[in-house]
């Protein structure tokens, strides 16, 4: 109820304008109150009656609040026309007197009907509460209602034996359909069944032999296929024989009015037939082959056989309790065969939770399981002692919230695995979506924070949902929340609607993905086209892109209901604090309005700003990332890149020009040296010789050195990208032709002059050092 309450506020705003929808006015709710009270004065109402009269209410009180609405709307609307009239004044024109009167009749009308609604409010609230009040006292007589315990159920059946024998006799001769079966049914029937032994052999030996075919499993799909076949292989015979019976009594009863016992227990066995054979594929490993559902532990094992116990006992608990079985037993051993029944189903149940609780060690997990422990205890206790309705009320609340809980992990983790998956370019439709968005690998999905918010709320709101119906929560309460969802609630000047919030949500996350594309296609398909040198193509796309953003936030903002109004009375209170806290953000943000319209960089530049020397490889709004030649990423603030010095290699032009010193040893021809330089130059394909696009190669012979002569080679290259590429080519062939024409490179060299030459006196003969020569 509340799901659908959500959904409908969520997605029909307009929802709230149910006033005439059923044909309901004043005069037929009133009457409907009245009847309702009366009723409840009688305190003879069952508790489904008593629901009945909490929806109508329900359904009133929504009546009667959309109506205070209205008409309060429509009394401010009539006091701003009667002030704009003003008061009667002597000589006016009669229109205006006439208009005047027209409105206060209209205004009396109109307080008229909002007095009436707000009456039926408060009724509709009064007896409400008093129906519900009345609703708990059943329900709390009927919960610690009291029969007969399990002692006294024992001893009762151990005394009239005969009971069980004449109500067994009467049932297998009388209603369990077995009577209606002839001798030639049971012949026709047996043959079908060994026909379908024999179909399910050759079946069994069919995938048998196409298992023994199967190449050695690649991936996870191949395990499954194979685990399958496995599965398939050990139920096929039974599943067979199943059907076929289920078949043949649905044609045997064809024409009856009801369906007999044995119709129902052929019909249910193919079903359990199939779980059994699902737990067994997902917790069987198949004969000596790995197992999709990677390795099975003993615990896996253990709980493999109690849910195909469960399974078998949900199945025996319906035929015991919902079908003609339970109204042939007498009362007494239809009780004892359910608190054993009890007996076996809540030691199976503990037993699953706490296998379960094995594959997942935590503090937390050991204290839910100890407590769903303790509720079951206390609901077998409830059904021992006498309690029946307070049992089944214990278990189907756990029951079911169990499940729900359940359903809410399965697909908690299935969303969060699935948009994962997308944002991590996983998996074959992810990676389709992400193409069409236009993402590169390593780029997130521009709103996805946004939608996995929505789906949590989503998922939590049916987890709400699914909990307040198991729980029984009454409707006044639901409806009570779902008007909080609706209208929201004020703090301070603020009005907080939780819908309108969640619309706002979805629309950013919609408008931010159709942001992308657009993007996508303006980068990809209208700028190509152009005749726009590639960084005012990216320029932009950039601005466009934010531009895009900036419009989806407003969008949204104003979709959540957000008053721009006050929006920017804060801005107003903040800017001061922004000024002085946030300057070097605010200055960033401007200096890269600026790198994005002046475009001194663009990306792919090689660029060297202080210390940091690589290309560029985005340009944001804050920060641009340069990547240097070692493959780090360093993020230079957009403020150093406007206010100080920074060498461009690419600014306007690709070309380049590449300085290479060197030095020959004194003595070399140095036109030799200088031939064989621009003669390697000149033969180099990235260096321009043309002397039109860039100027030619030259030598120039820089200066003596202390070792050497100092020659450098100057040229102009098609790439500055690959100035180091070229210039390591020309080293490598400079120093392969001077080899080959005797040129030396030298190296550093110094000789030393000794002045003056003392030799250390020595006692031991033959100590003394010659001087050097």
């Amino acid at each position: 109820m509340l799901l659908l309450g959500f959904l409908i506020a969520l997605m029909t705003p307009l929802a709230q304008a149910q006033t005439d929808a059923n044909g309901e006015n004043s005069a037929t709710i009133s009457k409907s109150l009245d009847r309702i009270e009366a009723t409840l004065k009688q305190r003879n109402s069952d508790v489904q009656d008593l629901d009945e009269h909490i929806s109508s209410m329900t359904r009133y009180r929504t009546w009667a609040q959309s109506c205070i609405d209205r008409e309060e709307q429509a009394l401010v609307k009539l006091d701003a026309q009667l002030e704009v009239l003003g008061e009667a004044v002597k000589g006016e024109s009669k229109d205006v007197s006439r208009q005047r009167d027209s409105l206060g009749q209209e205004k009396s009308k109109t307080e008229k009907t909002l007095s009436t609604c707000q009456v039926i409010l408060q009724r509709t609230s009064q007896l409400a509460a008093d129906a519900n009040a009345i609703k708990k006292a059943r329900l709390a007589a009927e919960l610690t209602a009291r029969g007969p315990n399990v002692i006294a159920l024992m001893l009762d059946n151990w005394h009239n034996p005969a009971a069980w024998v004449e109500a067994s006799k009467s049932f297998v001769l009388e209603n369990s359909g077995l009577e209606d079966i002839s001798f030639r049914d049971l012949l026709l029937l047996a043959f079908a069944a060994g026909v379908a032994v024999a179909g399910g052999g050759y079946l069994r030996k069919r995938i048998r032999n196409r298992l023994q075919r199967l190449d050695a499993p690649q991936s996870s799909s191949d395990l499954f296929y194979r685990s399958l076949l496995f599965t398939l292989q050990r139920y096929v015979q039974a599943l067979m024989v199943a059907l076929v019976a289920a078949g043949f009594f649905y044609l045997e009863a064809a024409g009856r009015d009801t369906v007999s016992f044995i119709n129902i227990v052929a019909y249910g066995v193919p079903l359990v037939i199939l779980l059994l054979a699902f737990i067994d594929l997902f917790f069987k490993p198949a004969e000596t082959e790995q197992h999709f559902a990677a390795k099975v532990s003993a615990t896996a094992t253990q709980l493999r056989r109690r849910l195909k116990v469960l399974v078998v006992l949900i199945f025996v608990g319906y035929l015991l309790f919902s079908t003609i079985l339970a109204q042939s037993l007498p009362e007494p051993a239809l009780l004892l065969t359910r608190a054993i029944y009890g007996v076996f189903m809540i030691i199976n149940l503990i037993w699953i939770s706490w296998l379960i609780g094995r594959f997942q060690h935590s503090g937390r997990q050991l204290v839910f399981r100890l407590a769903v422990s303790v509720l079951f205890i206390i609901t077998l206790s409830a059904e021992l002692l006498g309690y029946r309705n307070l049992s089944v009320y214990v278990f189907q609340i756990l029951i079911g919230s169990l499940t729900a809980l359940g359903l809410y992990k399965l697909f908690s983790d299935l969303l969060r695995d699935q948009l994962d998956s997308l944002d991590q370019d996983k998996g074959r439709w992810q990676h389709r979506i992400r193409n069409l968005l236009g993402l590169k690998p390593d780029q997130r999905v521009p709103g996805l924070v946004w939608l996995r918010v929505v789906v949590t709320l989503f998922l939590w709101g049916a987890l709400a949902s699914a909990l307040m119906l198991i729980w029984q929560v009454p409707e006044a309460t639901i409806e009570n929340l779902i008007g909080y969802l609706r209208n929201g609630f004020t703090i301070g000047s603020f009005d907080i609607r939780p819908v309108n919030i969640l619309q706002g949500i979805l629309v950013l996350s919609a408008l931010l993905a159709i942001n992308s594309l657009f993007r996508k296609w303006l980068e990809q398909e209208w700028l190509n086209r152009s005749q726009m040198e590639r960084g005012a193509r990216e320029s932009v796309a950039t601005i466009s892109g934010y531009i895009g953003v900036a419009i989806a936030i407003v969008i949204a903002l104003g979709v959540s209901g957000m008053d721009f109004s006050k929006l920017a009375i804060i801005a107003g209170a903040l800017s001061v604090g922004i000024g002085f806290g946030l300057q070097n953000i605010v200055n960033n943000f401007v200096s890269g309005l600026i790198l994005l319209f002046e475009r001194p960089i663009k990306t792919g530049d090689w660029i060297i700003v202080g210390t940091t020397e690589g290309y560029v490889k985005k340009i944001s709004i804050r920060s641009t990332r340069i990547q240097t030649f070692d493959r780090s990423d360093v993020i230079v603030p957009n403020s150093e890149l406007v206010a100080s010095s920074v060498t461009n290699w690419m600014f306007q032009d690709i070309s380049g020009r590449a300085r290479i010193p060197v030095g020959v040893a004194y003595g070399s021809d140095t036109e030799k040296v200088k031939k064989l330089l621009l003669a390697i130059a000149d033969s180099h394909p990235e260096v321009i010789t043309d002397g039109f696009l860039a100027p030619k190669p030259i030598v120039l012979f820089m200066a003596f050195g202390d070792s050497s002569l100092n020659f450098e080679l100057r040229c102009h290259i098609r790439n500055i990208d690959r100035r180091l590429t070229v210039v390591s080519d020309i080293n490598f062939e400079i120093d392969k032709a001077f080899r080959a024409n005797g040129i030396e490179i030298p190296f550093p060299q110094r000789d030393l002059h000794v002045r003056d030459w003392s030799p250390p006196s020595s006692d031991k003969p033959g100590d003394d050092l010659a001087p050097p020569s």
